[in-house]
């Protein structure tokens, strides 16, 4: 068990998420309260493996229904989206607080830090068809790179924002160490499941395997991908039987090239 600062309020259920591992090694987790008959709250944290230590990283309360973050490598910036599956706003956190940051996108999620920090990629939309409602949730998404370089600034973020890849029903997302790559699970414009890997600077997409895969991470080397998939004599992750396993998918002679 970690030794982590206590709750300032008394919580019904505790929830943990690790989100990634910082430059400098520390791993970060968000842990989530949710008390009796109010709202959760959200508290981004890194852990130090080499003292023990657990520090809180934004010492304010973060937005409500907050989740999916993502830092810059060095923790001093990141950046947070809500758990809503028909809209989702961007925030924006440094020390000094939180705001919300509008890139012009009615949906955003998953906001990932490249592992030198200057760049950040993100899935959302920028428009959804028909009107809100259920059935945006349903609605594919699409692939976006901006460059760290322009934050705080949002109006300028929302000119440099770069569609890579449009159509995506994504089941997980990650950067190569080297930050010339990312892998992703799930489908690509309804043409199969499967895991796929996006060279950033040309968008060039190419099949890693096929199946109901779905990216976890890279191997330090940037050689290997974790990722998790049906157990052994399946075909799919089933919904009522959810049984999975994890599985070693060699890049090595894709990555090289």
């Amino acid at each position: 068990m970690l030794n982590l600062p206590e709750d300032e309020i008394k919580c019904r259920r505790t929830e943990f998420v690790a989100s990634g591992i910082l430059g400098d090694g520390r791993l970060e987790f968000q842990r989530t309260c949710r008390p009796m008959n109010a709202t959760p709250s959200t508290e981004i944290m890194a852990w130090d493996p080499r003292t023990g230590v657990t520090e809180v990283l934004f010492n304010y309360p973060l937005p409500k229904w907050s989740i999916f973050s993502g830092l810059a490598p060095d923790g001093s910036r990141g950046l947070i989206t809500e758990s809503i599956a028909i809209q989702s706003k961007l925030y924006l956190l440094e020390k000094s607080g939180w705001s919300e940051f509008d890139l012009g996108l009615v949906r955003a999620y998953q906001p990932k830090w490249s592992p030198d920090g200057q760049r950040v990629v993100l899935v959302g939309n920028r428009a959804l068809s028909g009107r809100p409602g259920p059935g945006w949730a349903d609605q594919l998404l699409d692939l976006w790179l901006l460059p760290a370089d322009c934050l705080p600034d949002a109006e300028s973020c929302r000119g440099a924002l770069r569609l890579l890849l449009s159509g995506l029903d994504i089941a997980g997302l990650a950067w190569s160490p080297d930050g010339k790559w990312l892998a992703f699970g799930g489908n690509l414009q309804s043409k199969g499941l499967g895991v796929r890997l996006v060279k950033v600077d040309t968008g060039e997409v190419i099949w890693a395997a096929k199946g109901d895969y779905g990216v976890s991470s890279w191997s330090p080397d940037g050689k290997r991908i974790l990722v998790n998939g049906p157990p052994p004599g399946k075909d799919r992750i089933g919904t009522e039987d959810s049984s999975s396993a994890l599985y070693i998918l060699d890049v090595s002679s894709v990555v090289g090239k």
